[in-house]
């Protein structure tokens, strides 16, 4: 158990390290929007409550981050076109564009610890982190 909590320790430190490190370069989102634009990234168009769903969020805190996305063109809103109570989300091409910049600046300083490793090193991590994925 000694171990495995060292291991964790380990992870949460790089996880902090990664934070702080870019946390200037991703100061334009909340982590939370940035989630909110990953889900939309892939969908293209989704309702608010099934993006909700996903980045699990209260509604207010949904529709505050909503609010805020189509107040800096992140994302554009519409009526339902099925539902005439729902209000579908979807992602603009500056979504698209922050979302990216985000992604990046986040991923810099993990394929800069990736690095330090050796190819071997690299493939047996990678079977590791599938492995406690799930995949």
């Amino acid at each position: 158990m000694h171990e495995t909590r060292r291991l964790a320790e380990a992870i949460l430190t790089l996880s902090k390290r990664s934070w702080i490190e870019t946390s200037r370069e991703t100061a334009e989102l909340t982590e939370s929007e940035f989630l909110a634009l990953d889900y939309l990234a892939d969908t293209g168009t989704s309702t608010v409550g099934e993006v909700q769903k996903h980045i699990k969020v209260l509604p207010a805190q949904m529709s505050r981050l909503v609010r805020r996305l189509q107040e800096v063109d992140l994302v554009s809103s519409e009526i339902n076109r099925q539902d005439r109570r729902k209000i579908d989300v979807t992602i603009t091409q500056a979504g698209r564009a922050s979302h990216a910049r985000y992604r990046d600046a986040k991923l810099a300083p993990i394929l800069a610890a990736l690095e330090r490793l050796t190819k071997t090193e690299r493939s047996q991590f990678m079977m590791l982190v599938e492995k406690m994925s799930g995949r």
